[in-house]
């Protein structure tokens, strides 16, 4: 895999995650939900990129939901989406 492709798509999330902020500041929250998909595609994006090089994405989200559960971010499932890891 190319390192500017790499490149290229963390600029990209970089700009999406700015327009998000910007719309949360500004309060309008519709228009925050929208950039947030967008940001959530981007991101999405990356990791295929990221599986596409070897890594193995569905064992880093199950090392990062391990943490997480340790620090007991999933006791309300209200408060955090859990589980992008494959069945």
């Amino acid at each position: 895999m190319d390192e500017n492709d790499i490149k290229t798509q963390v600029e990209h999330i970089r700009s999406e995650f700015v327009e998000f902020v910007k719309e949360i500041m500004f309060g309008r929250l519709g228009a925050a939900d929208l950039e947030a998909a967008d940001l959530y595609h981007s991101l999405e994006t990356y990791f295929r990129m990221r599986e596409k090089a070897g890594v193995d994405i569905q064992a880093t989200f199950q090392a990062v939901e391990q943490k997480n559960e340790s620090r007991g971010y999933y006791l309300n499932d209200s408060q955090a989406i859990k589980s992008h890891t494959k069945p």
